[in-house]
């Protein structure tokens, strides 16, 4: 079975699956022997990632079922509605010789909606294991054109990756968080995945819903005088044109602020220079 298969069954299963009592003697010793066999076989560290990110959903998995003490300090974490909560379903770091990867993986429940749940997880699960495996495949693509062009591997210069999520909105109505990816060559490129849900009905939202019918006017207006501003001040410099922001669409970032605002947010080099970071707009409404 491949290893989106395996994951993907198990995330069905493991609420049905009983955990064994002997459990912590089969980790113990599958510790022991892992160590054992370290020092009699070469250290593969793709391998590794991979075992580690399954022990981790496993180790976490069943610390939710069978121990109290775990499932409360699980739910002590950003409470979203009272009820809905973003919590961190995976963490791991690794390095190979050509990358390395930091990634702490966002997953959603509680939020009465199990259908949209599920579509959300496993929308931010592809989009971890496509940046991965991106990374990864990029990363050894250019070791091997180093290597032919100067007879070596690269002492330095290893591609990194990073993946975390920041929980923007805990209002009550609305869930709303921010995925960031980093990819770190010889400078930093940064894309943001935007997840707003509406508590009541499980719908993702759009500016539309938080903005009313004249979402886009009111958008745009906002984000045109924000940007002057900015660079009547010598905050920022945009760029002009085609180029340039050309308005709002349906499919333009935002996330909700504290007070469930929303704030459009353009990612490095969308309309501005990448020396001026990420570009966020909060629109009143």
């Amino acid at each position: 079975m491949k290893w989106n298969d395996w994951k993907k069954q198990a995330a069905e299963e493991y609420r049905e699956t009983p955990i064994p009592a002997e459990l912590p003697e089969r980790v113990r010793r599958g510790v022991e022997e892992g160590e054992r066999r370290r020092g009699k076989k070469p250290y593969r560290p793709a391998q590794a990632a991979l075992a580690l990110a399954a022990a981790c959903c496993t180790v976490f998995v069943a610390g939710l079922n069978v121990s109290p003490a775990f499932a409360q300090a699980a739910a002590n974490l950003p409470v979203l509605g009272g009820v809905a909560r973003v919590f961190t379903f995976r963490t791991y770091a690794w390095q190979s010789e050509t990358a390395q990867i930091t990634v702490q993986a966002p997953a959603v429940d509680g939020t009465g909606h199990p259908e949209t749940e599920k579509e959300v997880n496993a929308e931010i699960q592809a989009l971890i294991d496509g940046a991965v495996a991106e990374v990864q495949a990029q990363a050894d693509a250019g070791a091997q054109a180093y290597e032919e062009a100067f007879g070596s591997v690269p002492e330095t210069g290893r591609h990194a990756l990073d993946i975390r999520y920041e929980v923007k909105c805990s209002n009550g109505e609305a869930l709303s968080f921010v995925v960031t990816r980093t990819d770190v060559m010889a400078s930093a490129n940064v894309v943001q995945y935007f997840y707003n849900i509406d508590l009541e009905t499980g719908e993702r939202l759009t500016l539309a819903d938080v903005l009313g019918p004249d979402w886009k006017e009111t958008a745009d207006e906002s984000i045109r005088a924000q940007m002057a501003e900015r660079e009547a001040a010598g905050e920022a410099d945009y760029f002009e044109g085609d180029l340039g922001f050309t308005g709002v669409t349906e499919d333009t970032g935002f996330y909700l602020d504290e007070n469930g605002d929303p704030v459009v947010s353009f990612d490095k080099y969308t309309i501005a220079p990448g020396a001026y970071g990420v570009q966020e707009f909060p629109i009143a409404r």
